[in-house]
């Protein structure tokens, strides 16, 4: 940072004190040579004029071949110790001892008097170079901000090995090398995570096993009745260790291909149609709605899918009778909207469901490992999209509204 602020002192110094001083020296030079020359014609037109035998013929003829006009009056009486000239309003008046008389010369108006459109010329010229200067010092900035935007939002769609390689000259450099340390330490962070998670789902697999034939070996064995209900319940919490473990693995699986995923141009609306037709004829109604026409979004079409089974899924579980989907458009985004007639979410707990391993419903048979909602939230952060989870007006059940971006022509490689 210290470079950047040496170097904008240094070009405000420059281009303030520097270019303005050159411009004044200009306006004074032009003014102090002309002011100089003017001043040497008028002594010499009095000097001339005071020794002339015959001044009025002398003015005369001058007034005839030039356009500066002479006149020439006489000496008022409180004048009579007088010399030289001395200006007059819009003119000189010289005072001609030989003569006793006042030779009356037009004055000239010098850049420094009357030159209102040179100084103009020269304010503009000065305002001119001094932002010249300082778009010529902004633009390496502007152009390193540019690449370390570009890794930041490669960082926040997950790739976290997006680096900024530091210019020798930059103005941002420390920013740019304390950015880089702040980007290998969330990869490692976000790596170590996806390791201990999955280690630690294996790790578990094999004293589960044991336990789980351990319990089975019980159950085949004579047992009393009261020790039936025992081995009921170890097996219940058994199997529900065993979900959680293979929901752990499932989400550190999401996390590692997630960063190896690609995007392209995808047709939300063709990738909706295809999802619905996939579900079998079951009790529950589900109606779509589709209002718009362009409905390309640039993502994964593969985590897009997921992302609506797992909503329509969700929906389906927790319906009474009706799911409906709506899915509307306008010029910069699509919004795609998943509601039912079930339950629907406590407000206090809407920021909870989309947690790993939370579930709000309190039905054993409903209840899940709640890692769908999680990999939907994910999918959808992932997409620069949004989630909101609010009451359906229409069905008085949950609705889960996601917002995406459309495809434009800046998605495109």
């Amino acid at each position: 940072m210290r470079s950047l602020t040496f170097s904008l002192i240094f070009i405000v110094l420059i281009v303030v004190a520097g270019v303005g001083l050159v411009l004044n020296t200009i306006a004074d030079t032009r003014t102090t040579v002309l002011t100089g020359d003017y001043e040497q014609l008028v002594d010499q037109l009095s000097s001339a004029v005071d020794l002339s035998p015959d001044p009025l013929g002398f003015i005369d003829h001058w007034n005839a071949s030039g356009d500066l006009q002479l006149d020439l009056a006489e000496r008022a009486r409180n004048s009579s110790e007088q010399s030289g000239c001395i200006r007059n309003g819009s003119e000189i008046l010289c005072f001609l001892d030989n003569q006793n008389k006042v030779l009356e010369i037009p004055y000239l108006k010098t850049p420094q008097d009357g030159g209102a459109s040179f100084h103009r010329m020269l304010t503009t010229v000065y305002y001119l170079v001094l932002v010249g200067a300082l778009l010529l010092w902004l633009s390496p900035l502007i152009r390193r901000l540019h690449l370390l935007r570009a890794a930041a939002k490669k960082i926040g769609e997950g790739e976290f090995t997006a680096t900024v390689e530091p210019g020798r000259f930059s103005y941002i450099r420390d920013i740019e090398i304390e950015f880089n340390r702040m980007a290998a330490k969330i990869h490692n962070l976000v790596e170590d995570n996806k390791l201990l998670s999955s280690a630690v789902s294996h790790e578990l697999r094999n004293p589960l096993s044991v336990i789980n034939l351990g319990v089975i070996t019980l159950e085949k064995s004579m047992v009393k009745p009261e020790q039936k209900e025992t081995i009921s319940v170890i097996n219940r919490n058994l199997n529900l260790m065993d979900r959680l473990i293979n929901s752990m693995l499932e989400l550190a699986e999401y996390d590692y291909h997630f960063s190896k995923a690609e995007k392209r141009e995808t047709d939300f609306c063709l990738l909706l149609n295809e999802c619905i037709s996939d579900y079998p004829q079951i009790d529950k109604e589900i109606e779509c709605m589709m209002q718009g026409g362009n409905f390309l979004v640039y993502g994964n079409r593969d985590y897009l899918e997921m992302m609506v089974n797992n909503l329509v899924q969700n929906a389906l579980k927790y319906a009474s009778s009706k799911v409906l989907i709506t899915l509307t458009g306008n010029r910069k985004t699509i919004v795609l909207s998943v509601a039912d007639d079930g339950p629907g979410i406590p407000e206090i707990q809407r920021e909870k469901v989309v947690l790993p391993f939370n579930s709000v419903s309190e039905n054993s048979e409903l209840k899940s490992n709640g890692i769908g909602l999680a990999v939907v939230n994910r999918i959808v952060r992932w997409h620069a999209a949004s989630l909101e989870i609010s009451a359906s007006g229409t069905l008085g059940g949950a609705q889960f509204t996601i917002t995406l971006p459309k495809y434009s022509r800046s998605h495109a490689p």
